[in-house]
């Protein structure tokens, strides 16, 4: 009998030390993820820390005084863009009323930013006006670049009937010596 009790011990311990193992195995596992999340936890405290005497220190260094109020500037920028719309109506207007092209009121106003009817009869001021006048007519002028002349479709003599033929050869001669026959 005691041989089958320690027989029964002896299985019954088998799997507790298989169990043990398996456990001890997970726990080495275990400890590397709980220094992991120890050392990230330390990590979170010293940014978090930081952070907050960022924060505390950043009210300190800005002045509020040296900005202006966003109700200022938009009044700012509203003011600019209604002068610069205002401009370019002018512009619009005395283009308008003396015949010139955006450009060529673009090269007055230049000139003088308030001009007259009178501004316009100065030799310096058609002389320029002439001077852009004369740009734009060559670039105008100057005929863009084509890939090649068209090509016109043309039956070949061994295609066609001999009256045809006849008639298309009467025909070409006219065209290069320029006679007309009938």
């Amino acid at each position: 009998m005691t041989n089958e009790h320690t027989e029964q011990v002896d299985a019954q311990e088998e799997p507790q030390v298989e169990a043990q193992e398996a456990i001890g195995e997970s726990q080495e596992p275990q400890e590397d993820l709980q220094k992991k999340l120890k050392e990230l936890e330390a990590q979170k405290e010293h940014w978090r820390s930081k952070a907050k005497k960022l924060e505390e220190q950043a009210p300190k260094e800005v002045e509020p005084q040296n900005y202006k109020s966003t109700d200022e500037t938009q009044d700012f920028d509203l003011h600019q863009t209604v002068k610069q719309l205002s401009e370019a109506e002018k512009k619009r207007q005395f283009g308008y009323r003396h015949g010139l092209s955006p450009e060529e009121t673009d090269a007055v106003f230049k000139i003088n930013p308030n001009p007259s009817k009178e501004d316009l009869d100065d030799p310096f001021v058609k002389g320029g006006l002439d001077a852009i006048r004369a740009k734009r007519r060559v670039q105008s002028a100057t005929p863009s670049s084509s890939g090649g002349s068209n090509r016109v479709e043309v039956t070949k003599l061994k295609d066609m009937k001999p009256e045809e033929a006849n008639l298309a050869y009467k025909k070409m001669m006219e065209a290069r010596l320029g006679k007309r026959t009938s």
